[in-house]
């Protein structure tokens, strides 16, 4: 979230229209403002975005909130990355922006989004992050590079970076306790019949005649 600091422009953001005003390339993280779709540039490793990246990241953690000028000049400098705007039309453009929706734009584009890791992202990120590119190698050969990466310990093992293979654990945990869970239940089912049944004889033979149980 961010925090109450106030900023105010006399921009007028419904006569400013993206597609007229894009750079070639542009890329970015989309942000609906006042039902146009603007995108803010990703922010990669810049480092013009360096301080920001840094405080961004430790109020996040620390406090749970983002500053507004942070957001708002992170925002700014992504804009202008991707359309030819002057300051004035970009901070136009980010006060009428949603507040939650413009931190979470800024944010995503610094960090990265929340998507869940597949094993294609971790073999093309254990590949990249070595120098390698997953495109010239051939494919048969990648799962022997990886196992190799994997050995020398220059990539983490697939268990542990996939959503799949760190959840599979927990899942067959979970399973084992309600399969436990389930025999314990039906195990006291039974004692519970068996224990029925023998109190039902019992006092069957307890009403008989004494001659009718005599032996």
């Amino acid at each position: 979230m961010i925090d109450e600091t106030e900023i105010e422009t006399g921009i007028d953001t419904k006569t400013l229209v993206p597609e007229f005003r894009a750079r070639d390339g542009y890329d970015g993280v989309p942000l609906e403002i006042d039902g146009q779709v603007w995108l803010l540039a990703y922010g990669g490793a810049s480092e013009i975005l360096a301080v920001y990246r840094d405080r961004m990241d430790d109020q996040s953690r620390l406090r749970g909130t983002i500053g507004a000028m942070d957001t708002f000049e992170c925002g700014h400098i992504m804009l202008a990355a991707n359309y030819e705007l002057t300051p004035a039309e970009a901070i136009g453009l980010l006060i009428a922006a949603d507040r939650k929706a413009l931190a979470d734009a800024v944010m995503t584009a610094l960090f990265g989004d929340s998507k869940p890791k597949t094993y294609s992202m971790w073999m093309r990120s254990s590949l990249l992050a070595n120098g390698l590119d997953p495109e010239t190698i051939p494919a048969e050969w990648i799962p022997l590079v990886l196992e190799q990466l994997v050995m020398l310990k220059r990539a983490i093992p697939v268990s542990s970076y996939t959503d799949a293979a760190i959840a599979a654990p927990k899942l067959q945990a979970a399973r084992a306790r309600a399969e436990g869970y389930a025999a314990k239940q039906a195990e006291q089912a039974a004692a519970a019949a068996a224990a029925a049944a023998a109190a039902a004889a019992a006092l069957v033979l307890t009403e008989l005649p004494a001659e009718a149980v005599a032996p």
